[in-house]
Order: structure tokens, then C-alpha cells, then sequence
């Protein structure tokens, strides 16, 4: 996408944006990169091929180059996704970035503004790699969610959830989404007393005695659960 068109569009930067996750490992058969790109018809979840590519593969159609193991629209989004996707197995979600009203030629007045005076980017999506069919297909999608913050997603492998950072009314909220629905199961206000609470570009932990820590535009927060459910 046109560099120009990408920031006007909402874009922090031009081209995919993405930070590239691994899906495969040790004895899976298929081992690849996934990204999300920037596509000017929409954008698109690709995987390639990690290694070497297999000899019997033939290159998908709309596929620039035999290296793509195949790519499928994100319905969510219509510009770049920012945020990691988030792998679990053969298993990928992604979190819409793209904000329907953007502040144009001012990427970071949509930190401040979106979901407050202008409309969140909204919407998580779930895709499955098929190994014997090597392709994506399509599992779930959650519109509900509020990816103002620009969050980076992560995965609970014992509970199969999915935490993320959510606004309600501003506020930012963690939510806990159920790995193979996309079902919210859990939610969590963050404390509103200062700005600094502002979530963006946030990444989401978990200390030993549950407390919970959040970075974003002002800093690392840390808060306590119990205190609000």
C-alpha cells in the first residue's frame, strides 16, 4: 500500500506492520512464519514457508511467490494488523488495528481519541492451519472487542484463553476469550484514576501472586485483580 494512503487510512507505519509469530514445531509437519500483510484490496493472514519449501507444493493462486503456503482475508480488518498474531499449535487469532474514523496524517491522535470521540478498530479473528489440505480456514470471530489500545494478545495454554485489553466506554477492561469460541468468560477494569492507566501498545502479565502488569503509552501498571472483577 501506498505509504501516503496507509497513514491517512489510520496505519503507524506502512507495509504489514506485523510482528511475524512461528506456528510448528519439533515433529509437525509444517513449520511457518505468520504475518499479516498489506494488501490494498484488504489485508490478509499469510503463512510461508519456514524452511525448506515442499517439493510437492504448488503455488496458491494470488500468491506472489511459491514461498506463501497460503493466505486467507482477515474479515476484521482492512488495513495492516500491528499486534503479533497470537499461535497456539495449528491455531492463530489476530486482533483488528485498523480504525474505521482515523485521525488522518496523525497516527498517534488515534491513540489518544480513538474509542473515545471517534470509532475503535473492533474485532478479534481465529483461523486454523490445515496441515493435510496446507491452508487456512476460518474458526471464529468476536466483534465485540475494542482493540483501541493496540494491544499484543496472549494465550493461556492450561485454561485455553485468550487475554487481551478491551475498552468499555473508555475504560480500559481485561478480558479473558475462550480459545476455541472466542466466547468472553472473564473481564477485568483496570483502575481510571490517572491517564497514565492508558493502555496502548500494551502487552499483558501475570506476576507469581496474581497481580497483573500492563505497559502502555505513560508506563508499566500493576494492579491487583480481587480489587475489581
Amino acid at each position: 500500500m501506498d505509504p501516503k494512503t496507509a497513514i491517512e487510512k489510520g496505519a503507524i507505519s506502512r507495509g504489514s506492520g506485523t510482528t511475524p509469530a512461528l506456528m510448528g514445531f519439533g515433529d509437525d509437519e509444517d513449520k511457518l512464519v505468520i504475518i499479516a500483510d498489506a494488501d490494498a484490496k484488504g489485508t490478509n493472514l499469510v503463512a510461508y514457508w519456514r524452511d525448506e519449501i515442499p517439493a510437492d507444493f504448488k503455488q496458491k493462486p494470488g500468491t506472489v511467490s511459491r514461498r506463501i503456503a497460503d493466505q486467507i482475508g482477515i474479515k476484521v480488518s482492512f488495513l495492516t494488523i500491528e499486534p503479533s498474531p497470537n499461535v497456539l499449535g495449528y491455531e492463530v487469532a489476530v486482533l483488528n488495528t485498523s480504525y474505521p474514523d482515523p485521525v488522518k496524517a496523525n497516527p498517534w491522535g488515534n491513540a489518544l481519541l480513538s474509542g473515545l470521540t471517534r470509532k475503535p478498530p473492533l474485532g478479534v479473528e481465529k483461523f486454523i492451519w490445515n496441515p493435510k489440505r496446507k491452508r487456512f480456514e476460518r474458526s471464529w470471530t468476536n466483534y465485540q472487542i475494542d482493540n483501541s489500545d493496540i494491544g499484543v494478545g496472549i494465550i493461556s495454554v492450561p485454561s485455553r484463553m485468550l487475554y487481551t485489553v478491551h475498552r468499555d466506554a473508555g475504560t480500559p477492561v481485561l478480558v479473558g476469550l475462550d480459545w476455541d469460541t472466542g466466547i468472553i468468560k472473564a473481564t477485568w477494569r483496570m483502575p481510571t484514576d490517572s491517564a497514565v492507566w492508558g493502555s496502548y501498545g500494551n502487552i499483558i502479565g501475570f506476576t507469581d501472586d496474581g497481580d497483573i502488569l500492563a505497559g502502555g503509552l505513560f508506563g508499566i501498571k500493576r494492579w491487583n485483580i480481587g480489587q475489581d472483577k
